[in-house]
């Protein structure tokens, strides 16, 4: 073999292993491409067959940095900026509840005046335009340390999940502690009425009045023939639904079907229980009839020149001249008496005065312009029940009686 021939060889070899190396890195992409398809297809399969995938590093929350200007209660603080947070997930004991004070002085030495962070879940507000929150202070969650601290207790509402489990455990550890509302000063049971909501009487039938129940135990609790009543006496039976822990269930005055509504809220009908708009009282009782749990609420005054004021003041007036025009009827049919018709029995005038006190009481406290000789006659009328026992009387109560008729007669 010569020479040219050896070296001709050499470079065909040497081109086929360069080839040979490219079509090598070309099948490494190809080859991660096939693997990667693999992966997505056993991916998705998994999830046809109910399988869900978690990924492991879930996307941030959004957040806010803000400072504190007051602190309302255990669960509630004004921002610098006017905004209100309700803190999410927990719900602290109201006013005049035990241990409220409590969760609000820890609230108050946690956060007032403070720089705060706030993380938000599914739900970014309620309602009432309240912002909802988990608050830190550095990296510690104030709704987690008062649950630890047994001066409040989960409270689970929509689609806000983020940190339910880790409520739970550190209630159920409260709660075996024995601290604050788990102690036997808090007086707390398996179910608890948070809070009673009567109609607004400013806006119309969608906003019906309603009561919220808490399950504060560690178990789902089944409502089956549990009562909800108030202290006019009405009744209602709620139906079979089941409560998980720390979850709550609406039970509404308005009409519709029971189930799941829109915001994930479980909810309840029954328009058999009208609540009382200025103060009344919910009672729970257990399937047994025995008592569960009460909250009585009474409503915070109303501006004087509010609509609901003036339409409360109208009808009171109302009332009240109904009242008299009756009253008036019975003196003129009194009057009778005092000119000296024997059939009629004497104390029939003082019964009707009896009758009507508060009538003229009512009158007076509304502060009507009424002339004095009126509410002096209406005066010495109440002092002698029995006006007819001494003749000399007779003449002046009888003028009392005009006086007071030719008051009344324009309303009558």
């Amino acid at each position: 073999m010569s020479k040219n021939q050896i070296t001709f060889q050499k470079v065909i070899v040497e081109q086929l292993w360069q080839i040979g190396r490219l079509r090598l890195w070309l099948a490494v992409p190809v080859l991660i491409g096939l693997l990667l398809c693999t992966a997505c297809n056993s991916r998705v399969e998994g999830r046809t067959h109910g399988e869900t995938f978690t990924p492991l590093t879930p996307p941030a929350a959004p957040e806010e940095r803000v400072r504190v200007a007051r602190v309302y209660d255990g669960d509630t603080i004004l921002l610098e900026d006017g905004r209100t947070v309700r803190y999410l997930g927990i719900n602290a004991p109201e006013y005049r509840q035990p241990f409220s004070r409590k969760a609000t002085q820890l609230n108050e030495s946690l956060v007032l005046g403070r720089d705060i962070r706030l993380e938000f879940d599914q739900e970014r507000a309620d309602s009432y335009g309240r912002l909802l929150a988990y608050v830190y202070v550095g990296n510690r969650m104030v709704n987690a340390t008062l649950i630890e601290e047994g001066l409040a207790h989960a409270f689970f509402i929509g689609s806000n999940r983020t940190h339910n489990a880790l409520f739970l455990q550190l209630q159920a550890e409260a709660r075996q502690r024995k601290i604050g509302i788990w102690s036997s000063r808090g007086r707390v049971k398996d179910l608890k009425i948070t809070t009673v909501h009567p109609a607004d009487l400013t806006k119309d039938d969608r906003y019906p009045s309603y009561v919220r129940i808490a399950n504060l135990s560690a178990a789902t609790i089944r409502l089956a023939d549990y009562a909800l009543s108030n202290e006019a006496g009405q009744q209602c039976r709620i139906s079979n639904i089941g409560i998980e822990p720390g979850y709550t269930v609406i039970v509404s005055s308005g009409s519709g079907e029971d189930g799941v509504n829109n915001r994930g809220q479980l909810i309840v009908y029954c328009a058999a229980l009208v609540w009382d708009t200025r103060e009344d009282t919910a009672f729970l009782t257990d399937p047994g009839g025995n008592l569960v749990d009460t909250f009585h609420y009474q409503s915070a005054p109303i501006h004087r020149n509010s609509p609901v004021r003036r339409r409360n003041r109208q009808s009171s007036l109302h009332g009240l001249f109904k009242d008299f025009t009756e009253l008036g009827a019975g003196f003129r049919e009194a009057e009778s008496v005092v000119g000296g018709d024997p059939v009629h029995h004497p104390h029939h005038l003082a019964f009707q005065i009896k009758k009507w006190r508060p009538a003229a009481a009512l009158l007076n406290s509304v502060r009507l312009k009424v002339r004095a000789e009126r509410l002096s006659a209406i005066q010495r009328l109440f002092e002698n029940p029995n006006p007819f026992s001494d003749a000399p009387d007779r003449t002046a109560h009888s003028a009392d009686h005009r006086v007071v008729l030719n008051e009344l007669h324009p309303i009558g």
